[in-house]
């Protein structure tokens, strides 16, 4: 039986399940069934061997199949819905608790030191040399400070000349003083009375002029005394606030008397007034002195007048100013000097440049050129200076947090630069004059300060000098350069250590005898040396050395000073 016989009985045994019920169904089911296991054999026992010929070259070749799904995926069908039912139970829970107060914080700021009202300092040296000095003042107060201060030293020693004469060249120095002043929300009071006495001997003078006899003057002869009284009083704003009116106004009378009964009464008011205009600061300062000389018919005023103009920034400050000055003194004459600086900060902390160019007068009084050289010719009235143009241009700044630095340059030309020369008119020649040069003057100058430690700090400035003189030979008793060093050195605030050493260049004396030749003053080494030990906060001790070498040299003409001194005292605080 072919195969496709079969196949034709099978569906239409199929199609007449489908057709008839469900018994029928499965009768037909069963004889068919049986219907097969009879034909089975004659199917498989058929020769199927036949040759084919297959006339081209077989090529299998596979239907596209189509995707039916990206993966399998099971979708459940049956969902189960699940329901909670829950009652609240409600219960307390102990929540009592008892509050702790917490302490209040405490602000600790820097202590302050203690103060003592009153401080008072004995000294003894060689030479003949006590020291006295007392100070008292009220304690820390917001609303004023008063105090007063007495200060005493003297030497009776005598001083050996070239000639080997000793002559004496004692002195003494006392000062007495009252001061006071009063704080209110936006100015402040002050007020200062004191008297200065300062004795002197006119002791050196010119051996040369003594080749065969050694002069001994009488200590009355070459005396010299000054006295000087003076009061002070003022007033100033301290508003903080930088867009405020600003102003300051003091008055100044002072008397100054020689020995010679040669006197100089002084009178000066000064005041300044500011107001900020936009970014700019504008303001006038102003001053008046009247000067009357007991010894010279004449009498001298001087005026002067400064407007300005202030601007600044964070990185630079600017000043614009002019100075006016009127000058009353055999005639009248007026000034009008440049007043302008100006500072730049160009890095931050480390280097700030400073410019400036200005001009004054400097008032040469008989108090002032006294107080610098007390040999003068009594009653001598000096000319003032003129500083037509002064410019200077510097830089400064710190190199780290212990090491600071300043460096400067000045040109000043002067009209009647004052110097100081031996007097030719008495035999002795111990007294100075003065002459006047018109000098151009550039000056070096250099500071430096280092704080390597908290206990050890040093010090340093020095100065170069470049004087081109008009009608002098030299600049005379001016030093070409001059140097001070300090070192401090703080052990456990228990011992306290300062060294000083200061050197002066040399320096030419006007000589009348041999103009050609003038007398040249060495240069000067002065090593000075102070230590104090501290006992208690309110005792101590202290030594002080000068002139630790011991050095011979000349300040002024013909005069030496003392040699090696030692002064030694204690200091209490009450």
């Amino acid at each position: 039986m072919s195969s496709r016989l079969i196949r034709k009985m099978l569906k239409l045994i199929l199609n007449s399940m489908c057709l008839q019920s469900n018994y029928k169904i499965w009768i037909q089911f069963c004889l068919v069934t049986l219907l097969s296991f009879i034909i089975m054999p004659f199917v498989s026992g058929q020769d199927l061997k036949k040759e084919i010929y297959v006339v081209s070259s077989y090529k299998p070749r596979i239907a596209d199949a189509e995707k039916i799904a990206s993966m399998p995926s099971i979708l459940d069908t049956a969902k189960i819905k699940t329901e909670t039912e829950y009652n609240l139970l409600p219960s307390r829970i102990k929540t009592d608790y008892t509050l702790r107060p917490i302490k209040a914080a405490k602000m600790v700021g820097t202590p302050l030191d203690k103060l003592y009202k009153s401080y008072l300092k004995l000294g003894l040296g060689n030479y003949v040399t006590p020291l006295a000095e007392f100070s008292i003042h009220n304690l820390r107060s917001k609303d004023y400070a008063v105090g007063a201060y007495i200060f005493h030293k003297s030497s009776y020693n005598k001083l050996e000349l070239t000639n080997g004469a000793k002559v004496p060249a004692g002195y003494g120095r006392n000062e007495v003083s009252v001061y006071g002043k009063k704080f209110y929300d936006n100015i402040n009071l002050t007020a200062d009375l004191g008297l200065n006495t300062h004795r002197v001997r006119q002791y050196g003078y010119n051996v040369d002029n003594f080749a065969d006899s050694i002069p001994e003057p009488e200590t009355e002869d070459i005396k010299q005394s000054f006295f000087h009284i003076y009061g002070a009083a003022g007033v100033y704003s301290v508003n903080p606030d930088s867009g405020a009116f600003n102003f300051s106004v003091n008055l100044l009378g002072e008397y100054y008397q020689d020995h010679f009964k040669n006197k100089e009464p002084h009178f000066n008011i000064r005041g300044m007034v500011s107001y900020p205009i936009k970014s700019f600061r504008f303001g006038l300062d102003a001053s008046y002195d009247y000067f009357t000389f007991s010894y010279q018919p004449e009498k001298e005023s001087i005026v002067m007048l400064r407007p300005f103009a202030l601007k600044r920034k964070a990185e630079w400050e600017l000043k614009l100013a002019a100075k006016l000055f009127f000058e009353n003194r055999d005639g009248s004459r007026g000034y009008i000097f440049p007043d302008a600086s100006f500072r730049f900060r160009i890095v931050e902390e480390a280097l700030v440049m400073n410019i400036a160019v200005t001009g004054s007068i400097e008032n040469n009084s008989y108090l002032s050129v006294t107080t610098e050289n007390p040999f003068l010719i009594p009653g001598i009235n000096p000319r003032n200076t003129i500083h037509f143009f002064k410019a200077l241009g510097g830089i400064e700044g710190q190199l780290n947090r212990n090491m600071a630095y300043r460096l400067n340059v000045t040109f000043d030309a002067l009209e009647d630069a004052l110097f100081f020369i031996n007097d030719t008119s008495t035999l002795l020649q111990n007294q100075f004059g003065v002459v006047y040069d018109n000098t151009d003057l550039i000056q070096y100058h250099g500071e430096f300060s280092w704080d390597p430690l908290t206990y050890l700090s040093f010090f340093l400035k020095a100065n170069y000098y470049n004087y081109k003189m008009t009608a002098e030979d030299h600049p005379w008793h001016k030093p070409a350069t001059d140097i001070t060093f300090a070192a401090i050195y703080n052990f456990k605030e228990k011992i306290f250590l300062e060294f000083d050493y200061l050197f002066l260049g040399k320096r030419y004396a006007q000589n009348y005898n041999d103009p050609g030749d003038p007398f040249l003053l060495k240069p000067v080494h002065d090593l000075n040396l102070k230590l104090e030990y501290k006992y208690s906060n309110i005792l101590s001790g202290f030594i002080h050395v000068y002139n630790l070498l011991s050095q011979k040299y000349y300040l002024w003409n013909f005069y030496p000073n003392q040699r090696l001194n030692v002064l030694i005292g204690v200091t209490y605080k009450f």
